[in-house]
């Protein structure tokens, strides 16, 4: 049978297959700060702890080794990775990420990042890899998948009463019964740095947890000038509770917080969140996202009833060397009556003094909880 050439087809023209480049991975000092940034504000789902600026603040803190990678294409970003390795005599010596894992467009460019991470892990030497918090799973990454944990959102509506009939009947029940009983000065804003970390230290010492030190949270907010907020309750000017949250894509992401045991019955943490919405709203800002929780816990229950959206977060891993860490034995630091919870307990009955010398040291070794 004969045959014409495919260039003598009569009104079809036929070109050549569009071929596109391999992805590469590159450093954050490659692809430069303002490009990694711009590409993280402008991906849906991503967080603000995936911003350049953590490298700064991790570095000038603790002193880590840090891995900020970055997936391209062509010239363009399709994905961001940070990462930061830890020598811990508590968790091991691991190569992990800043909360969120990965951010990408692709799921092409995000096994690519997860390829990357696993093969420097490996030239470290290090005993496991974990991609902390992550709010995608990354199906078929070769990385085992844990799911302990549970997020919360709250959309917020254009007006404050309509957000306040929205609230659960007990959530408007304990704001209007804690009014009752005394007031509260409520701020929501930028200042009371010092009074906030205050009352972190105290609230973190009272459950047995080691505390950052101030100068960490000071390098958080020189690193987030306008993107941070802070809202702190006082009772005859001594603060009972505070929240510190960054602002990320037109949404309220909490990070820290604590409600210390007294004045609890005029309760703050309820009428400091419900200030926060108020604000937030003023601001013209749609979402609270209040963070990671243990599911299940109590404070899982206690958010779920502020929220309108309950998502997964997952802690993606490998392990090279060793056992399990306890970073992501979840179920036995939840139930171990040894162990976990007898640093706890030990730790609640340090001195303050002691805790906040010493928590600064731990937490070196544990940069996230």
């Amino acid at each position: 049978m004969n045959t014409l050439p495919t260039n003598h087809l009569p009104g079809i023209s036929i070109n050549p297959p569009e071929t596109r480049s391999p992805i590469e991975i590159n450093t954050l000092s490659e692809v430069g700060a303002t490009a990694w940034d711009s590409f993280v504000g402008n991906t849906e789902g991503s967080l603000p702890t995936q911003i350049s600026a953590w490298k700064d603040i991790l570095h000038q803190s603790y002193g880590l080794s840090l891995h900020f990678l970055a997936a391209q294409q062509d010239g363009h970003l399709l994905g961001v990775l940070p990462l930061y390795r830890v020598k811990s005599p508590f968790t091991g010596d691991s190569l992990q990420s800043m909360s969120g894992g990965v951010c990408a467009t692709t799921h092409l460019a995000a096994q690519a990042l997860i390829s990357a991470a696993d093969s420097l892990a490996r030239e470290l030497d290090v005993d496991y890899l974990l991609l902390r918090d992550s709010r995608q799973a990354w199906d078929n990454c070769c990385l085992e998948i844990l799911e302990a944990h549970r997020g919360v959102r709250l959309h917020l509506p254009a007006e404050s009463e309509t957000a306040w009939n929205n609230l659960h009947k007990d959530l408007r029940y304990h704001i209007r019964s804690g009014t009752r009983r005394g007031n509260l000065e409520i701020t929501v804003g930028q200042s009371y740095v010092d009074e906030f970390y205050e009352v972190l230290l105290r609230g973190n010492h009272d459950k047995g947890t080691p505390l950052f030190s101030k100068k960490f949270l000071q390098n958080v907010t020189r690193s987030f000038t306008n993107g941070y907020n802070i809202a702190i309750s006082f009772f005859e000017g001594e603060p009972t509770a505070g929240y510190f949250n960054l602002i990320h894509c037109n949404c309220i992401v909490g990070m820290w917080g604590a409600t210390l045991r007294n004045h609890i019955s005029l309760m703050p943490t309820h009428r400091l969140y419900w200030s926060l919405f108020e604000q937030a709203i003023s601001q013209g800002v749609t979402m609270v996202d209040m963070g990671r929780t243990a599911y299940p816990s109590s404070q899982y229950e206690f958010k779920a009833k502020w929220g309108d959206e309950i998502y997964p977060i997952y802690q993606l891993f490998t392990i090279y060397h060793g056992k399990t860490p306890p970073t992501l034995n979840i179920n036995k630091a939840i139930n171990d009556h040894g162990g976990v919870s007898t640093f706890r307990r030990v730790w609640s009955r340090l001195p303050l003094f002691m805790a906040r010398t010493l928590g600064p040291i731990v937490r070196r070794q544990v940069p996230f909880g």
